[in-house]
């Protein structure tokens, strides 16, 4: 079992609440602002003017607050009925405690959904979120390689993973 760090023992960090929102102009304004969409979006992606969150019932947005201000969210598209790929989306307000908002997320996912598996992709160049993922207790289980364009270049995509059994058996 791998061990992931418990968000109530960490100190230093701000409390953070995890909920399920339906709230589109929210998701939208913290997806497309500017130190979120530079992360998450690709050649293949609209302006961020343009940009509007898919709108399909299985999809599950996930606000994330911490000391009264919703500066993230998480974006849950389910791969099958046990697997549930994570779109991770932060301001820069959050980035000090994204660890424990994260550990908040899975705990979410494991407590309100049937999910037994989170997956992630991390495009190679954006180390913080690798960081992210492992400090996260994710574990790097694959590579994708060429799966990912920005600005012309193909880049590899590292893939992380979660399981509850891992964690809750």
């Amino acid at each position: 079992r791998r061990r992931v760090p418990d968000p109530a023992r960490m100190s230093g960090v701000g409390i953070v609440t995890v909920a399920r929102t339906f709230d589109m102009d929210l998701v939208r304004g913290i997806i497309t602002a500017e130190e979120v969409y530079r992360h998450v979006s690709d050649d293949g992606s609209p302006s961020a003017a343009e940009y509007r969150p898919p709108e399909n019932p299985a999809v599950i947005y996930l606000s994330v607050e911490e000391n009264e201000r919703i500066d993230g969210v998480f974006v849950l598209m389910p791969q099958n009925v046990a697997t549930v790929e994570v779109h991770t989306c932060f301001r820069r307000e959050l980035w000090g405690n994204s660890v424990p908002a994260t550990l908040a997320g899975i705990q979410w996912v494991w407590g309100n959904t049937p999910f037994r598996r989170i997956v992630t992709n991390v495009p190679i160049q954006n180390r913080l979120a690798a960081k992210l993922a492992r400090c996260s207790g994710m574990e790097l289980f694959g590579l994708n390689r060429a799966s990912f364009l920005k600005g012309g270049r193909l880049f590899d995509q590292l893939m992380f993973g979660i399981s509850r059994e891992a964690l809750c058996p």
